[in-house]
């Protein structure tokens, strides 16, 4: 005794013939027959051993039609004939979807052919059902990836909410003094830190920090360094201000100690500020120059010699100074700004920052204006921009003796101004 295998026939405004209804008895199919609408009855999910479509003409499987036969192509799997009376190409359309599919397209045959397609078509049911309890096991395993996935980004976002709440949400008052920072990590979690403090009654420290890379790992290394460039802060307020030069320093060994098996590098800087002469010490590790900027005249960079932190035990960090008068302002920045104000140039490749518009127009106008302009560009950037990098500016200015003649709009980018 045979056994009999499903066979789905879907009639497309026709009926079967009798050599179609013997074809089908002598391959001992087990038929099951419904009308193929624009609006089918929903197709069971139950293993088909074969699908059979008959239709008047083959370019009428448009619109509707062809969504099923693809939606069927996909959730239930079979060999599949479109069997057509009048047509004389396939479709277009019924050409895509057939692609990497098990379905064929033929004219209207005898019943010895038809049988022999049935037969062959039937003869693949053990692959195809092979092949859907391995869709069904990748639906399964993808519903689980999707899952892990959902998990880790909460946790992510989580993670970066912890990381900026960690940062510096006040400054302590300084007396004529602005600052503004804008803080913007490429994704979730971010390898920029920075850190503003009062040392004692008339000195302020400015950190900042950019790990390589970002993510996790650059995260988790650029808390530690937070916490190594703002260690002195603890401690008997009456000594005397560390020179910027021995924090590197101090960084340096901390990393160089931790013997990090991956080549974890750190670029830095640290800057002390003397409210009485309005005199900045500074010295940096690998970061990009800081910004001189004067109102009415030219940028310009404060160049020091300092290579990156965490490669060479023995390495110096040069010492520079800059006396501050009122409206002048020094930005310090991660490479992060470099590849943001590269965003989306017309011209091809890199270019220095000097190059740039916004670089010219520092002294201009108003600090706090240029970093509205930076919250502007990155608010319209992508959020998984691959090009992007974390970005932090922190704009540290002294106001002018007399009133700017236009008032800056107020930042609101993802950190508020700091204003001390």
């Amino acid at each position: 005794m045979h056994q009999q295998v499903r066979l789905q026939i879907l009639l497309d405004g026709v009926g079967l013939t009798s050599e179609v209804h013997e074809a089908i008895r002598s391959v001992h199919a087990n038929p099951v027959v419904r009308p193929f609408s624009a609006t089918p009855p929903r197709c069971s999910s139950e293993p088909l051993g074969a699908r059979l479509i008959v239709t008047a003409d083959t370019r009428a499987l448009v619109g509707q039609k062809l969504v099923h036969l693809d939606e069927w192509l996909t959730s239930n799997p079979c060999p599949t004939l479109v069997l057509s009376k009048n047509a004389v190409d396939v479709p277009d359309l019924c050409e895509k979807t057939a692609l990497g599919r098990p379905v064929s397209f033929a004219r209207w045959v005898c019943r010895d052919e038809l049988a022999g397609r049935l037969s062959a078509m039937f003869g693949m049911t053990r692959s195809m059902d092979a092949l859907r309890d391995e869709l069904a096991k990748l639906r399964e395993h993808e519903q689980a990836l999707r899952s892990s996935v959902r998990e880790l980004n909460d946790e992510l976002r989580e993670a970066g909410v912890l990381q900026r709440n960690l940062l510096p949400l006040s400054l302590p008052e300084v007396e004529g003094v602005d600052v503004d920072v804008v803080y913007q990590p490429a994704s979730a979690l971010s390898g920029d830190v920075y850190d503003i403090f009062r040392l004692d009654d008339s000195h302020i420290a400015v950190c900042l920090a950019d790990a390589t890379g970002h993510g996790v790992p650059a995260a988790l290394l650029s808390t530690f360094i937070r916490w190594s460039l703002s260690k002195r802060r603890i401690g008997d307020v009456f000594l005397a201000p560390p020179h910027p030069d021995q924090v590197l320093e101090s960084l340096n060994r901390d990393l160089i100690d931790m013997q990090l098996e991956e080549c974890h590098f750190v670029a830095a800087l640290f800057a002390v500020y003397n409210e009485h002469t309005r005199v900045m010490r500074l010295a940096r590790a690998g970061l990009p120059y800081p910004i001189h900027t004067r109102q009415g005249g030219p940028p310009e960079r404060l160049r020091s010699a300092g290579t990156i932190v965490g490669v060479d035990e023995h390495a110096r960090f040069e010492v520079i100074e800059v006396h501050l008068e009122p409206g002048e302002a020094v930005l310090f920045h991660t490479d992060g700004l470099d590849a943001l104000l590269n965003h989306g140039a017309h011209t091809s490749g890199y270019r220095p920052i000097e190059q740039t518009a916004w670089f010219r127009e520092l002294g201009r106008g108003s600090i706090a204006r240029q970093l509205a302009q930076v919250q502007t560009r990155l608010a319209h950037c992508a959020d998984d921009d691959p090009k992007l990098d974390d970005t932090t500016v922190i704009a540290f200015g002294l106001r002018s003796e007399a009133p700017l003649d236009e008032l800056a709009p107020a930042l609101d980018g993802s950190l508020a101004p700091l204003s001390a």
